[in-house]
């Protein structure tokens, strides 16, 4: 098989498809099966703690518990969560996953578990990520829309003037998900119901992801991105933004960037995963959600999930 252009050799068959979650996936309790894997991955928290100047497990504690949902600590916890749960299972099943991918923050993930970044790098670029996210928008807010194709989604918003909405995820078939200011989300939610939405759910995040808003997120981070030793992934890692694999590494930061203010196509990415072969997806950290996307793309798959405690589902 010709390998992707610029990017990692692909192999000829087999092999599963991993995937990393975003933000929305964090939850309280989620550390807590991971600080009973293991000195490695003890020592790997501790590291966190260190590099981001605060212990992770306070954000889990009262007072403090609401705070782990604020973008600027959701990302680097859920990066740590999500990276100490990926060792513990290659630690216990040792294998060559076909291909690595994320949704948004996962995307990250993804990368520094296909060693393009260092751990520590990685996780101060996250860090610095969810800072100018957080500081770039204070009034936008994310909301699921089930039930509803894009093109549906796309025309009713057409209608619509200076509402400053966008679909910001492609997620599944019949899944998209939008930004924008939440006084406009709230507005519109009605009106999407109408059209034949089953639900418009609001999403546990403080920003508006993957829209304009994010600009000047892109424009900070920048300069951050550039000091960083990237490498091309051991491993192919699709991008957001093409749902293609990454390259090389002025190639990865570029898309990077772009990734802050384009909208995530992870539907694309799972079907690029699915023609190359791939028939068993892991979700590797909290959560289901990844899941139940890949299920409304291919319900054939075989599902499995990896939190680091040991235990895992499949369907």
């Amino acid at each position: 098989m010709k390998p992707p252009e610029g990017g990692p050799s692909v192999p000829a068959t087999g092999g599963r498809a991993v995937m990393f979650p975003g933000q929305g996936s964090q939850r309280p309790g989620m550390f807590h099966p991971l600080r009973e894997a293991g000195p490695a991955i003890g020592r790997l928290l501790e590291q966190a703690d260190h590099i981001l100047g605060f212990p992770l497990q306070r954000l889990e504690e009262p007072p403090d518990g609401g705070a782990l949902h604020r973008t600027e600590n959701a990302q680097p916890a859920l990066f740590v969560c999500c990276l100490a749960a990926w060792h513990t299972l290659r630690a216990r099943q040792p294998f060559e996953p076909r291909v690595l991918l994320g949704h948004s923050l996962g995307e990250f993930t993804a990368l520094c578990a296909a060693e393009s970044v260092s751990f520590e790098d990685g996780l101060r670029l996250v860090q610095r990520r969810g800072r100018v996210m957080a500081g770039a928008d204070s009034e936008g807010g994310m909301v699921a829309v089930l039930g509803l194709p894009a093109q549906v989604v796309e025309a009713r918003l057409a209608e619509i003037p200076d509402h400053g909405v966008v679909i910001s995820n492609y997620n599944a078939p019949r899944q998209v998900v939008l930004s924008g200011p939440a006084t406009e989300l709230e507005r519109l939610a009605p009106l999407l119901r109408q059209a034949g939405a089953r639900g418009v759910i609001r999403l546990k995040v403080s920003v508006a992801c993957h829209s304009p808003r994010m600009q000047q997120a892109a424009e900070e981070l920048c300069a951050c991105l550039e000091k960083i030793p990237l490498s091309r992934p051991r491993w192919p890692v699709l991008s957001n933004v093409t749902g293609r694999p990454h390259g090389e590494p002025e190639e990865i930061r570029r898309l990077l960037l772009r990734q802050l203010s384009a909208p995530v196509r992870f539907e694309e990415c799972v079907r690029w995963a699915l023609g190359q072969g791939a028939r068993e997806f892991v979700e590797v950290g909290p959560g289901d959600v990844l899941r139940g996307l890949v299920r409304q793309i291919d319900p054939s798959c075989r599902l499995t999930g990896c939190d680091g405690s040991g235990t895992q589902g499949a369907t």
